[in-house]
């Protein structure tokens, strides 16, 4: 019985390892896990080639599971190179001493809205305790709309809606009594039979790619040099069009300050200092 349940626990933990065959001498390169493990590759292995070939290292791609398994990967600092939400690119850069490299262009805000005939729902306060239909947590619009609420006792029921349509067919179905969005998304779409509760005039900037503390100083430079040079439009070419975004542009750290405090609420993510 002690051997079976030994082998329960070995496989278990298996299951949890990278998916790509990352050695101790290269760099690793996570993503979070937005896409399938197949899309994945397909955007971000060029990515992670041309990376190499600029740098003279070998970077490799390790994928994760889902969230709770990249969560556990990306707090552990055991990455080398990782693209995600400013909000986990912040938490990084404070606690883990991590550099922001590069970043799509453009501005993160959220729009909350709802439909017509909701003539009681005029300013977020009226949405406390009411079911809200959001992506799941730790996505940024979701604790970007969430931080809206100090008071953990007084909170909108999120309701899990994958993409934006997703979104859009929770509301209109009643499953929740608003929407939360990205204010591109609200700019964009049909409004009919819906109405704008708010667009807090926050904004955050959007994705990074941020590289380890661990990184020597001349490969971090090269690696920023690689990822705004002219020639990394082909390799990016399918990270761009799945985002719909014309380039990377440069960053900075100060861009980030604080932005992490949006992840206080998730467990395991209290800032370490």
């Amino acid at each position: 019985m002690f051997l079976r349940n030994l082998q329960i626990l070995f496989l278990t933990s298996i299951s949890f390892v990278s998916i790509e065959s990352a050695t101790a001498e290269s760099l690793k390169f996570i993503t979070a896990p937005t896409h399938s493990k197949q899309q994945t590759r397909e955007i971000y292995t060029p990515i992670v080639k041309y990376l190499s070939e600029q740098t003279g290292k070998n970077i490799e791609l390790v994928l994760s599971i889902n969230f709770l398994d990249y969560v556990n990967k990306m707090r552990g600092g055991s990455f080398d190179i990782t693209f995600d939400g400013p909000h986990f690119s912040s938490w990084r850069i404070k606690n883990l001493g991590d550099t922001p490299v590069a970043r799509f262009p453009g501005e993160i805000k959220i729009a909350i809205a709802t439909t017509e005939g909701h003539s009681e729902y005029r300013k977020l306060d009226d949405l406390v305790g009411r079911r809200v239909c959001a992506f799941a947590s730790p996505n940024l619009l979701t604790m970007a709309y969430l931080n809206n609420y100090p008071n953990p006792l007084r909170l909108p029921v999120i309701i899990p809606a994958k993409g934006f349509k997703g979104l859009v067919n929770c509301l209109k179905t009643g499953k929740g009594k608003a929407v939360v969005l990205r204010d591109k998304m609200w700019n964009k779409m049909d409004k009919s039979g819906l109405k704008l509760i708010s667009i807090p005039d926050i904004a955050y900037p959007d994705r990074t790619f941020t590289v380890s503390k661990r990184i020597d100083q001349s490969t971090l430079s090269n690696i920023r040099r690689a990822l705004l040079a002219d020639d990394a439009k082909q390799p990016l070419s399918k990270l761009l069009r799945t985002f719909k975004k014309p380039e990377l542009i440069a960053t900075t750290a100060e861009e980030y300050k604080d932005i992490d405090q949006l992840l206080n609420s998730i467990w395991a993510f209290k800032s370490r200092r």
